[in-house]
C-alpha cells in the first residue's frame, strides 16, 4: 500500500462526502469499537469476530489518514515501539490520540512525535492480533471508498430492493 497516495484518495473523498471534517473524533469513537470487540471476547459474552475487530482497526487507520492529509503530514513508518502487551499498545494509542484530539480543540497541528506514535501503535496493535495493518486499510477503504453520502445520505449505497438480502457493509 503507499501510503501517500492513500491518504490523498481518503482526503478527496472525505472532501467530496463531508462538509465537516473531525477525523480525531472518528479516531477515538474507532478505538472504542475496537475496545468494545476486546472487552466482550474476554468476558465470553455477546458474539464478537475478527471481521469486527478488523474493520475497526482499519477505521482507525483511515480516520487517521484522513488527519494526515488535512494538516498536510507526511507520515513516516520507521518510529520504533517497544514490545509490550496488547493493551500497552492500546493504552498508548489511546493516550496519543488524546493529544491529537486535545489540539483539534484548540485548531493546532498535532506533534509529529504523538502522530508517530499513534500510528506506530495501530500497527503493533494490528501485528500483535496476527494482522497486517496495511492489509486491513486497504481491503477495508476498498469498500468504503465505493460509498457516497451526498446521494444516498442514510447508508452510502443505492437503496435496496425489499428482502434483496443484500444489506450494505457496515463501514466507516
Amino acid at each position: 500500500m503507499n501510503i501517500q497516495k492513500t491518504i490523498q484518495e481518503i482526503t478527496e473523498w472525505a472532501a467530496y462526502n463531508f462538509d465537516t471534517h473531525i477525523p480525531e473524533l472518528g479516531m477515538v469513537e474507532e478505538i472504542g469499537e475496537y475496545a468494545h470487540q476486546l472487552l466482550k471476547a474476554a468476558q465470553s459474552i455477546r458474539e464478537t469476530s475478527d471481521a469486527d475487530a478488523k474493520d475497526a482497526l482499519a477505521d482507525i487507520g483511515i480516520y487517521f489518514l484522513h488527519l494526515c492529509g488535512l494538516k498536510k503530514i507526511i507520515l513516516y513508518t520507521d518510529y520504533r515501539v517497544a514490545e509490550r502487551t496488547l493493551w500497552y499498545h492500546i493504552g498508548k494509542l489511546s493516550q496519543h490520540a488524546g493529544k491529537i484530539l486535545e489540539c483539534a480543540a484548540e485548531d493546532e497541528r498535532p506533534d509529529s512525535n504523538d502522530l508517530e506514535a499513534f500510528w506506530s501503535h495501530l500497527k503493533k496493535v494490528a501485528q500483535i492480533s496476527g494482522w497486517d495493518l496495511h492489509d486491513l486499510i486497504k481491503e477495508t477503504w476498498a469498500q468504503v471508498s465505493k460509498r457516497d453520502w451526498r446521494k444516498y445520505p442514510k447508508t452510502g449505497f443505492p437503496p435496496q430492493p425489499e428482502n434483496s438480502g443484500t444489506e450494505p457493509v457496515g463501514l466507516v
